[in-house]
Parts: C-alpha cells; structure tokens; sequence
C-alpha cells in the first residue's frame, strides 16, 4: 500500500537534470505485478495438487485395506528392495516388495505385493518365515500386508506436511504486508 510519494529533481554542474521519484510503502513493499501473482498461485497448486496425490494414493490403499477382512498365514517367499532406474528423485529411495505364497479355500495363490514401504516395515519379515496377511475372500489375491500400511501412513503424512505447507504458503500471500 503506497503511503506517500515523492518526486525530487536537481541539475548537476554539467547542466543535465536527474528526476527520483520516491515511493513509501507502509509494509511489504511495493504492489505485486500480474507475473508475480501467476508464480505464486502456481505455487499454491502445485502444493495443493501434492498433497491431493498422496491423500488420493492414501485412499486407494485404505479402500484396499477395508475390503481385506480376512487373515491367514503367508509364507514370505521372497522379499526384494530395488531403485527406480529412471534417475529420478525416486531412485534415491529403495521400494520394498514382498512375495507371499498361500493356500484360500483349497487353491494356491502366489503374489507379489509391491507398495512403498520402509525398512522398518518390513521388522521381522524375512524369506521363508510366516506371515499374517489380510485378504479380501472375494477375490484372494488381493492382499493388504504391513508394507501396504507403511505406503498408508507416508501417504497421509507427506499430504498432512503438504497441506501444512499449502496452509503457510497462503497465509503469507494473505498477510505479506504485515510480514
């Protein structure tokens, strides 16, 4: 908000006339320009577009885990760690994987549940143990395991510190001129 504003001229020896024209804001700074307001409306919707995705991906885990009811053991066949290779921010992160064989109403089934998941999630789960697994009865190879509520909680988390940001982020655009 522009307070008062000023225009001061004088002539040098040489003759030549300089005009300053000063402006005195009361907080803030000057105005924003149309630019200005672009870059930072974009970068409120890429905030709020981050954290609809991971609450998104949050949800399609927890719809997973509603409709996995029934427990049965599992005999972790394998368990593999790998990197995206595609040189993104991804390949700095490992995604765990897990192989489960097990026996539903007389028939086999083998799959391979592949979600982020940390280390830790994985705890005592290691190849040949047993391990309690959800699975929905409709159709059996559909599995909610402990690396699938790991990818739950850092889904939710990374959308919690997202809105969390989106929230700061336009509080100061609000409140700028009292920053």
């Amino acid at each position: 908000m522009l307070l008062t504003g000023y225009t001061e001229t004088y002539v040098d020896e040489n003759g030549v006339t300089h005009t300053y024209i000063y402006n005195d804001y009361t907080e803030g700074g000057p105005p924003l320009d149309k630019s200005s307001w672009a870059v930072l409306i974009f970068a409120l919707v890429v905030i709020f577009g981050i954290a609809l995705f991971h609450y998104y991906k949050a949800y399609k885990v927890g719809l997973i885990r509603k409709v996995c009811v029934e427990q049965i053991p599992a005999l972790v066949v394998r368990i593999d760690a790998s990197r995206s290779v595609d040189d993104h921010i991804r390949s700095r992160y490992k995604r765990y994987s897990a192989t489960y064989r097990y026996d539903y109403n007389g028939r086999t089934y083998s799959c391979r549940h592949r979600l982020w998941g940390s280390k830790s999630a994985l705890g005592d789960l290691r190849e040949g143990t047993t391990s309690i697994i959800s699975i929905c009865p409709g159709q059996p190879e559909i599995i909610y395991d402990r690396l699938a509520e790991s990818a739950r909680l850092y889904f939710l988390t990374t959308g919690v510190i997202s809105t969390i940001a989106f929230v700061v982020y336009l509080l100061m655009i609000i409140f700028r001129d009292y920053l």
